[in-house]
Formats: structure tokens, sequence, C-alpha cells
């Protein structure tokens, strides 16, 4: 003997906005299911109040927050890296630049012009290559000076290696 389910039902109005029902019949018509309105009403009301679902959602929250939180204690230490790489910098140009006499500003002026478009020539390369320093610092690698002089030429298009002096 089978059972009526519609016995078990209580019969009810349910009213929506119209887009909404719209999509349903869409969703329906494309996916080719053979479920009634009534199925999917139904259905969407059981996992509203269904207590995984608060626990998928809380769970998957959860794990966006972690995500993110890596991302910016990333982007923390990158920015530490930087800040200490600046002021190593520009604390050893202070300390061994020394101030240029009045006739020759013009001259180093021009030459600060060029180094400047060789360095933001080799930058380019550098980012655009997907080889940074912050990538090499989190992977702890051990820098030689053939490291710093390899790529120059490649990128600059000049033969010649840069030596300190």
């Amino acid at each position: 003997m089978r059972k009526n389910k519609k016995t078990d039902c209580v019969a009810t109005i349910v009213r929506m906005p119209k887009n909404l029902y719209l999509q349903c019949k869409e969703y329906k018509y494309l996916n080719k299911k053979p479920a009634s309105m009534n199925s999917v009403i139904v259905n969407a009301i059981e996992e509203y109040f269904s207590p995984e679902s608060a626990i998928q959602t809380e769970a998957a929250i959860a794990k966006r927050f972690d995500r993110q939180d890596r991302y910016l204690k990333l982007l923390l230490k990158q920015i530490e890296i930087l800040t200490e790489m600046d002021a190593l910098f520009i604390r050893g140009y202070l300390t061994t630049s020394p101030e240029l006499p009045d006739d020759q500003k013009a001259a180093a002026a021009a030459q600060a012009s060029r180094r400047w478009m060789t360095f933001m020539k080799i930058l380019s390369g550098k980012i655009s290559g997907g080889d940074t320093l912050l990538k090499d610092l989190q992977e702890d690698k051990i820098f030689t000076p053939e490291d710093f002089e390899q790529n120059i030429g490649k990128i600059t298009g000049e033969s010649k290696k840069y030596e300190a002096k």
C-alpha cells in the first residue's frame, strides 16, 4: 500500500518576486530538471533551516579569513624588507657620497638621468621575468656577486659587466 505524501504536507501560498520566479523557471528549462517549483521551494527552505548549512557557511568564512590573514602577513613582511632595504641604501648613500661642487652638478644630473633609465630597464626586466628580490628572500636564497651581474647585459642591451669600484 502506497502512502500519500500529500497527507503529511500543508498547503501554503508562496509569494516571490517576479524576477526570482523567472530565474527559477529559466534554471529549470536550461538544466532540464524535472523538479517542480514546489520541490525547489521546499529544498530551499530545508537548506535554510539546516544546521549543517550554518556550519558550512561558518567554515567557509573562517577559511577565507585565514587566507586573508596569511596574505596580509606576507605583505607586512615584504613591506618590512623593503623599508629596511631602503633605509640601508639611503644610509650607505649619504655616508659615502660627497657633496658635488656647483660646476659639476649639471654633468652629474645628465649622468644620473642615464643611470636612472638603466635602472628602470633592469627593474622592468626583473619584474616582467618574475624573478624578484622578495621572492628570493622568501626562499632564503644566498646571493653571490655573479647574481647581480648575470642578467644586466641582457636587460639593458649592453655587453659590459658592472663592477664595484
